[in-house]
């Protein structure tokens, strides 16, 4: 059941409310989010595509710094 927090401004309240509703709900779906991973590892189910297409920020950042390169004209690597 969700109760408005009572705060001194009602602006202050509504966030307050809304981040105790919105965690509350995160904690309710860990459960089954939870056992969703494990049988999927216990089948070898392969995980949503977007998971895989999924790139470290350091990767992403070297693809992005060879891109500019080439559009500069410069060669394809890291030798500055």
């Amino acid at each position: 059941m969700l109760t408005l927090e009572t705060w001194f401004d009602w602006k202050k309240a509504l966030h307050r409310s809304a981040e105790k509703l919105r965690v509350q709900k995160i904690i309710e779906t860990l459960p089954v989010v939870f056992e969703q991973y494990k049988m999927n590892l216990e089948l070898n189910i392969s995980f949503s595509k977007k998971e895989k297409e999924a790139q470290p920020k350091d990767v992403w950042f070297a693809n992005a710094i060879l891109r500019g390169r080439e559009l500069n004209g410069e060669p394809r690597d890291f030798e500055f």
